[in-house]
Order: structure tokens, then sequence, then C-alpha cells
């Protein structure tokens, strides 16, 4: 009796065919009676004394290997980016002495080696699909061989065993190339005062916080603003200062909003902007003119120093939004009091600072022959004597700022004479700040100027 082949292991065939004396004589009798056999060799149907009445021959047929391959195939690295070769390797272990065949496919054109591993560098972003065929093709076993002793008749081998069908695998590859993120933008302060105000902070400390993208490399940053400029426009963090804007003169409070905008770039070239805004306020205040220089131990206002007067301090109160302040000086080697005024009825002798500040009082005020007509309310004074704190900014004419003035003889002055001087401020009427110079601001003598009437 003949036996179907079991399978005893996975990678083993095994045909067991047991082989019974009854069997084999009934065959005999339908056939050869006789069957032949040697002398000296025992009957199969006459078991010897060291042979079991059942034997059994066990033939072993090696199959071709695993019936079917399962591995995935991995992606080297979780973040895939475009210009940066990807490596793909299926994981799978053949069977000792089996032949593996690979074949891939990159979006459904050949591509790579017979090898377990696969390169390719996607120059572009988007969806790459890559499937390898696993195929085995391992030649197949020599057809069996009937043993020595198995009867002819009995020998049914079974037929070489299948190949295994190829198995496919896929992966699935996204390439993509984001810009680099800009999570905030920031302006310590973001709120400034202009040069001219003394008060409130003046610069900026702008700083930004940036991502790069997974496939961008390092970051480089630009600084740009919408008026002014800022240091280190190159850098993570750089500088606004305020004294970098600028802001018309006047008696008005102005504000001014500016925009800095902040772009990163990474080695890939993407880029990122962001902005944010500051606010630079600039409260009216005084414009200093230059200087009224006199001569030494002189209270006359020359011809220079009345041009100063009339010709640029008076024009700018003309709208009513600005006072004049004068400050008067001598200088440490000028006597106290002023000299007498010829022409002038006696009076008692006031110091030579505040002899200056009332006679430059009076050339704005006078209102007749060569003086200005200005408010007297309009003007306010101060006298320092020898305090020279406040640094000379001399109005000498005949020189590239101002024309040559013809003067009366004593009368001349020089920058040599720059610390015998008046100095005039334009004040916004609005504005409490006084010059630096102002010791005890009061208001005008009227009743002392008026009697000056209009100096010659």
């Amino acid at each position: 009796m003949v036996r179907r082949l079991k399978l005893m292991a996975p990678s083993l065939l095994v045909a067991c065919l047991i082989l019974k004396p009854p069997a084999v004589a009934a065959s005999a009798v339908g056939g050869d009676p006789k069957p032949d056999v040697k002398p000296d060799q025992p009957k199969l149907d006459q078991p010897t004394p060291d042979q079991p009445k059942n034997r059994m021959l066990k033939v072993t047929v090696h199959s071709w290997g695993p019936n079917e391959l399962r591995q995935e195939v991995t992606a080297g690295k979780a973040v895939n980016c475009p210009g940066k070769p990807i490596t793909l390797h299926a994981n799978i272990r053949p069977a000792a002495g089996r032949t593996i065949q690979y074949a891939w496919t990159l979006n459904g054109q050949p591509q790579g080696a017979n090898t377990p591993e696969f390169t390719f560098t996607p120059n572009n972003t988007g969806t790459f699909t890559v499937q390898v065929t696993i195929s085995d093709v391992t030649p197949p076993p020599p057809p069996m061989q009937r043993p020595k002793h198995f009867p002819a008749r009995c020998w049914n081998p079974p037929p070489p065993p299948p190949s295994p069908a190829p198995v496919n695998a896929t992966s699935t590859i996204t390439i993509s190339d984001t810009a680099p993120a800009i999570t905030g933008v920031t302006a310590d302060p973001n709120t400034l005062a202009c040069t001219a105000n003394t008060t409130g902070a003046h610069t900026a400390n702008l700083t930004v916080q940036a991502t790069p993208s997974a496939c961008g490399g390092n970051l480089s940053y630009k600084w740009s603003v919408s008026e002014g400029s800022v240091t280190n426009d190159t850098s993570q963090n750089t500088t606004f200062d305020a004294s970098t804007l600028s802001f018309e003169p006047g008696a008005t409070a102005q504000t001014k909003t500016v925009t800095a905008t902040v772009t990163a770039t990474d080695e890939a070239g993407k880029t990122a902007s962001q902005s944010t805004t500051l606010t630079a306020n600039c409260q009216p205040v005084w414009q200093r003119l230059d200087d009224v220089i006199f001569a030494k131990n002189n209270a006359r206002v020359n011809n220079c120093g009345k041009r100063i007067l009339i010709d640029d301090a008076a024009p700018r109160i003309a709208t009513g939004d600005y006072d004049i302040i004068l400050i008067g000086h001598r200088a440490a080697d000028e006597q106290s009091n002023a000299p007498p005024m010829p022409g002038r009825p006696r009076r008692p002798l006031l110091p030579l600072d505040e002899q200056r500040v009332l006679n430059c009082a009076a050339v704005l005020s006078g209102g007749t022959a060569t003086c200005a007509k200005v408010d007297p309310t309009r003007i306010r004074v101060d006298w320092v004597g020898t305090d020279q704190t406040s640094e000379a900014r001399p109005g000498v004419c005949g020189t590239s700022a101002r024309g040559a003035q013809e003067e009366r003889r004593g009368s001349e002055t020089s920058s040599a004479d720059r610390d015998r001087r008046v100095e005039v401020y334009v004040v916004p009427r609005s504005s409490t700040a006084m010059p630096p110079a102002v010791k005890q601001i009061k208001p005008l003598p009227e009743a002392e100027v008026k009697a000056l009437g209009c100096p010659k």
C-alpha cells in the first residue's frame, strides 16, 4: 500500500512508503507468480530474523524554500528632502542555499540593481512609489532516484515542488520642502523718544525666534525698517536707534510708526518673513540759534547781533507757537557791571550779563527804526554771570554762514569773544522743558526794556 506524502516540516517533504508481505503477494498473484529472487536473498514475503514484519522506507525531499515572502520595504530615515539620497532595504532572509532575485521600480519604471538595497535622489517634491519584486530563482532539485531495493512497480515519486510565487513590497515616500518658521518678532521697548527729547528710551532691541525646516539647514537673517536704520542687520538680534529718524521742526508733537521686518533664509533658499512695529514720539522742544557776541566790557548789541535777533529769532515766533529765551553771560576777565550808556539818564548800574539780555530784548521788541516788534510777554530771560557750562555757539559775521556787517568802532567782535554772549533759544509755548543753561527763568521786565526803546 502506498501512503500519501506528508508535510513533516516546513522545509521538508517526506514520502513514507510501508510495504507489507500480503500486499506484495497479492500483487504477485495477479502478475508474475514467481518474482526473480536470488537464492541468497530473502523473500519480501518471508521476513528474516533481522528483518521486521513491516519495513518503512523514508525518502526526504528538500523543498524550494518558503511558500511566500512577506517583508516590508523600509526607508532609511524619517524625513526625506529634495536633493538628498534615500536608501531603501528589503528585509528578507532566504533559507540556506536559496537564490533570491530583486527587481526594483520607481514610479513604475525599472531602477536599481539586483540587490536588497535601492538608493535614489529625488530632485523635486511630491510622492514617489518604490516597489521591489522578490523572486526565488533557485534551480529545481534533480529528479528523485528510485532506491536500489525499491520495487519499480511501486515507484511513484512526487513531482518537483512548484516555484514560490514572487512577492511584491511597496513603499510610498513623500518629499516635502517647507520654508523655515518664524514664531515671533519682538521690539523691546516698542515705544521710543526722539533724540531731541532727553527723557525716554532712544534704542530698541529687535529679536526674532525662528525654526529651520527639516530640510533647510542653518538660517541666516536680514533686517529692514520702513524708516531709519538698524545696526547688525544680518544678526538674529539687532538694534534700532531713534536717532536715525527725522522729525520736522515745529511746536507740534509728532509721532512716527516704524515697521521692522526680518527675513530668515535657509540653506535651500527658502525664506520666511515677519514684522513688528515701533512707535517713536517727539515732543516739541527748544531750538537754539547762534549766540549774540559782545565786545569786551560792552553791553551794546552790534549789527551782527541784530541780524541774529531780527532776521533769525523774531520770524520764528510769528506763528504764536514759540517764545524766545535769552540767557546772558560775561567772561571771567570782564567787569561785573555794565558801563553807563551814553546819552541815557544816569541810573543804577546793572550786572553786565543782565544788561546784555535787556538790550537784546529791546532790539526784539522796540518796534521802531531798526528793531523788531515782538510781544514782550513772549520773551523770557535769565542771566548766569560767568557760568560757561553750556557750549558756546558764537554768531560771528563775515563767515560762510553769515555775511560781514559794518560795525561801530569798539563793537567789533570775533570768535575770541565767544564767552561774552547771550544765548538765544526758540521754545514751544506748550513745553515745560528748558535749555540746560537756564538757572532761574524769569519773565521779561517790560518797564526796564521799554525804557531802553530801540537801541542803536
